[in-house]
């Protein structure tokens, strides 16, 4: 089986939000203490946020409690109070809209972040789901904590960490791609996997042909050879499809 992500990173275009620029707060309270949760793969808009009530590191609608949508830089203020729950960011086909590709997603996945976090990435996702800091995390794909830490796609723009920054982007996309619905530990472990391998990868093409290089790549991951291979993506390529970010899957058959 083969699992396919594309992407072609846009400048970003960030839409403005209207209202004073906030996402929807459905258990945002007028109180004045609250934070900014930030959700980023691409920077997400329309992704709707829980609070992990009954701590199972996933969304279970009965158990947990919805804090609100994420508006166009992929943010919602949160009432301090719900600090002490993970959260979790369910991305939605057809409603999340990518920064990456100024696109909806094609396919609904989830990600996650432990209590106290401000960021939803694919490595806070990794972190809960598999009990791993982000040292440790951080090591085991070769990069930076700080990177790792932050907003990685931000962080692309600043000269002391762009080469880095582009390479944790481009893994978390490859990332995303394996991400089912629904988050279980098991899925995780795998979700790692694939991102293991396609670090040496990505880090060859940075040596070789530089940084920006990878905005112009799609990988796909051979569930078989288990390999991940690099191919370029022409905007002739682009235009053929219906969508600038497309991701296809051949689900894991039932073990």
């Amino acid at each position: 089986m083969k699992h396919i992500v594309s992407f072609l990173l846009l400048p970003s275009i960030l839409l403005g939000c209207g209202g004073g620029g906030e996402g929807g707060g459905d258990a945002l309270s007028k109180a004045s203490s609250f934070f900014t949760l930030k959700v980023i793969d691409g920077y997400l808009e329309g992704a709707v946020i829980y609070a992990d009530i009954n701590d199972d590191k996933m969304i279970t609608i009965q158990d947990d409690l919805r804090l609100g949508v994420t508006n166009a830089n992929g943010e919602l203020k949160i009432d301090d109070k719900y600090k002490k729950y993970n959260l979790i960011a369910e991305v939605v086909a057809g409603q999340t809209k990518d920064s990456d590709s100024n696109d909806y997603v094609t396919e609904s996945y989830e990600m996650s972040t432990p209590a106290s976090s401000d960021l939803i990435t694919p490595y806070t996702h990794l972190s809960l789901q598999l009990n791993k800091d982000m040292t440790t995390l951080s090591n085991e794909l070769n990069l930076d904590e700080h990177v790792v830490k932050g907003d990685f796609v931000a962080l692309k723009n600043d000269p002391a960490y762009t080469e880095q920054a582009s390479k944790a982007h481009a893994i978390a996309r490859v990332a995303v791609a394996e991400l089912p619905n629904g988050g279980t530990n098991t899925s995780a472990v795998d979700v790692l996997a694939v991102a293991k391998i396609s670090e040496p990868l990505i880090d060859n093409e940075i040596n070789n042909n530089g940084a920006a290089a990878l905005d112009n790549l799609y990988f796909n991951y051979d569930e078989n050879t288990k390999q991940v291979n690099a191919n370029s993506l022409t905007c002739k390529d682009i235009k053929k499809r219906q969508h600038y970010l497309q991701m296809s899957f051949n689900r894991r058959s039932s073990k």
